[in-house]
């Protein structure tokens, strides 16, 4: 079968935009900045797969600085964790501990803990704030919400869970 392009190149890249812009078809931006803020705001606004590809981009841009490949791989282990891809997500957040290390702070940390929690996975939350205090033992009231939810998670606690901002909006 053949086909004809009909379209001149700036009705295609218009028409291109007029989908990304609705959400409905995103799969390429220009550079790693712009597919990982895209990644941030389809992760916000639900829109987990298109997120996850928005990060897998920005991740293996060949231009993109290494903070920019630390902010998509965690947002890519964010997302993987929310879709449930548990194996997947764990191994997205060693590659980010191994490759990244000089960059994961505190806040990336509770960052990927907070994601295991939203996904309901109180051990590898847990995981992560055991990795977290070894690493910065004076952070502990960082982690206090987090320990927090990991034990209303374990607990089945769904209303602190929510009072925590874990679930619901």
């Amino acid at each position: 079968m053949r086909t004809h392009r009909l379209l001149s190149g700036s009705a295609l890249v218009l028409i291109t935009a007029v989908f990304s812009a609705c959400g409905k078809a995103a799969d390429s931006w220009q550079d790693a900045s712009a597919a990982y803020q895209a990644g941030e705001a389809a992760k916000a606004s639900g829109d987990l797969e298109t997120a996850l590809k928005a990060f897998d981009f920005a991740a293996v841009d060949a231009a993109a600085t290494p903070s920019q490949r630390y902010g998509a791989l965690l947002g890519t282990a964010e997302v993987q964790a929310r879709l449930g891809q548990v194996s997947a997500a764990e191994a997205t957040f060693a590659k980010v501990q191994k490759d990244h290390a000089d960059l994961l702070d505190v806040r990336g940390l509770r960052r990927m803990a907070d994601a295991w929690i939203k996904a309901g996975q109180a051990e590898p939350a847990a995981a992560v704030v055991t990795a977290a205090l070894a690493r910065f033992p004076d952070q502990a009231e960082a982690f206090a919400k987090v320990r927090q939810g990991i034990d209303a998670l374990k607990s089945g606690d769904a209303a602190a869970l929510q009072e925590l901002g874990y679930v619901g909006d």
